[in-house]
C-alpha cells in the first residue's frame, strides 16, 4: 500500500509538473511551492492540494501578502466546491436508494427461487426417503417370511427324525415273522416319504436363503441411491449458493458502477 500510495503521489505531481517527483528529495523554496499552488489552483479539483502549497509557502514566508491572498482564494474555491458536492451527493444518494430499491427486489426475487428450488429437492430427498423406507419394510416382510419358512422346514425335519425314531425301534426289537413283509413296506413309505420331507425342507431354506439375499442386494441398492440423492442435493445447494453469492456480488458492483458513472 505504501508503494502504491507513493507512486500514486509521484503520478499526481507529475500532472502537475513533469519536474516534481525529482524535486521530492530536496526541500522546496516558497518560489516553487507558489508556482506549483498556482499550477494546482486552476482547476476546482486540486484546489486542497493548491491550499496546502500555499500554506506551506506561507510558512516559509509569512511577510508575502499573495500567499496569504491564494489561501483565502482556496478557502473559497473548497467552499463552493463543498456546496456543489454536497448537491451531487443528494443526487446520488437519491440514485442509490432506487438502485438499491431495485436490487433488493431483484435479491428477494432470487431469495424466493432458491427458497422454491430447496424446497423442491427437499421434497424430492423426502420421497427417496419414504420410498426407501417402503423397500426397507418389504425386505423385512421377506425376510421374516424366509425365517417362518426355515422354522417350518425345521419343525419338519424334526418331525421326521421323531418319527423315523420308533420306526427303528421296532425294527431292532424285532416282529413275527408274517408282519415283516407289512413293516418293511411301512418302513419304505415312511422312508421315502421322510426323506420327501427332507427335500422339501432343504428346497425351502434355499428359496428362503435366496430371497434374503435379495432383499440384502434391494436393501444396498436403496442406500446407495438415498446417498446419491443426499449429495446430489448437497452439490445442488453448494451450486446454489455460489450462484446466489456470484449474482449479489455482480449486482453489488453493477450498482457501484452506477452510482459512479
Amino acid at each position: 500500500r505504501e508503494r502504491y500510495a507513493m507512486s500514486a503521489l509521484r503520478c499526481f505531481l507529475t500532472s502537475i509538473d513533469p519536474r516534481m517527483p525529482q524535486t521530492l528529495s530536496r526541500p522546496r523554496t516558497a518560489k516553487e511551492l507558489s508556482a506549483e499552488a498556482d499550477a494546482s489552483a486552476k482547476t476546482a479539483g486540486k484546489a486542497r492540494n493548491a491550499l496546502r502549497l500555499y500554506e506551506e509557502a506561507s510558512a516559509l514566508c509569512p511577510a508575502e501578502p499573495r500567499y496569504a491572498f491564494g489561501r483565502a482564494l482556496m478557502h473559497l474555491k473548497l467552499h463552493e466546491a463543498a456546496e456543489a458536492q454536497a448537491v451531487f451527493n443528494e443526487l446520488d444518494a437519491m440514485r442509490l436508494s432506487a438502485s438499491q430499491s431495485a436490487l433488493v427486489e431483484a435479491q428477494r426475487a432470487r431469495a424466493c427461487g432458491m427458497l422454491a428450488a430447496q424446497r423442491a429437492a427437499e421434497e424430492e430427498v423426502t420421497a427417496a426417503e419414504r420410498a426407501a423406507e417402503g423397500k426397507e419394510e418389504l425386505m423385512a416382510a421377506v425376510a421374516k417370511a424366509a425365517v417362518g419358512a426355515k422354522d417350518a422346514a425345521s419343525a419338519r425335519e424334526a418331525g421326521f427324525w421323531a418319527a423315523k425314531q420308533p420306526l427303528d425301534e421296532q425294527e431292532a426289537a424285532g416282529h413275527a415273522e408274517r408282519a415283516r413283509p407289512r413293516r418293511a413296506a411301512t418302513r419304505a413309505a415312511a422312508r421315502a416319504e421322510a426323506e420327501a420331507a427332507l427335500q422339501t425342507a432343504k428346497a425351502q431354506e434355499e428359496e428362503a436363503a435366496a430371497l434374503a439375499r435379495a432383499a440384502a442386494a434391494e436393501k444396498a441398492a436403496a442406500e446407495a441411491e438415498l446417498v446419491a440423492a443426499s449429495k446430489a442435493k448437497a452439490a445442488e445447494r453448494k451450486a446454489a449458493e455460489e450462484k446466489a453469492a456470484a449474482d449479489a456480488a455482480a449486482a453489488a458492483l453493477a450498482a457501484a458502477a452506477a452510482v459512479a458513472a
